[in-house]
């Protein structure tokens, strides 16, 4: 069966990626939608089901280059799922990437680790020099 979920971006909303055959679970881009509860509530009770059950080791990517104060509490609900996920012997590897020039963003990622109490690898994306 084939569980996996995408979801193209917009210019308001990132691209979630959620693939079961990869185990490569990613949210990427924007995130600054009107009503960040109504547009990820789909999206955290697929979380919430996929990962109660036992799961192959996988890697959970915020790849964000920018998010709004509404979609900081999301972000905050997704890493509880994860870290309930893990408690109960999944592995999981959380992934925070930001701009090597993005100080709020690597800030966002350290602090979310020490809220939520899991590692979170804080991956910089470096810009390539033309």
């Amino acid at each position: 069966m084939n569980d996996n979920l995408h979801k193209a971006p917009t210019q308001n909303t990132p691209e979630i990626d959620f693939n079961t055959e990869t185990n490569r679970y990613i949210i990427k881009g924007k995130s600054i939608p009107e009503d960040a509860n109504q547009f990820y509530t789909p999206y955290k009770d697929w979380l919430e089901k996929h990962f109660d059950k036992n799961v192959d080791e996988s890697q959970f990517i915020f790849d964000l280059e920018y998010f709004n104060s509404s979609s900081t509490k999301i972000i905050f609900d997704i890493l509880i799922i994860l870290r309930e996920s893990i408690k109960n012997g999944n592995e999981i590897k959380v992934i925070w990437k930001y701009d090597e020039d993005d100080e709020e963003l690597y800030n966002s990622g350290n602090e979310l680790e020490e809220f939520i109490g899991i590692p979170i690898t804080l991956e910089c994306k470096k810009t390539e020099d033309n």
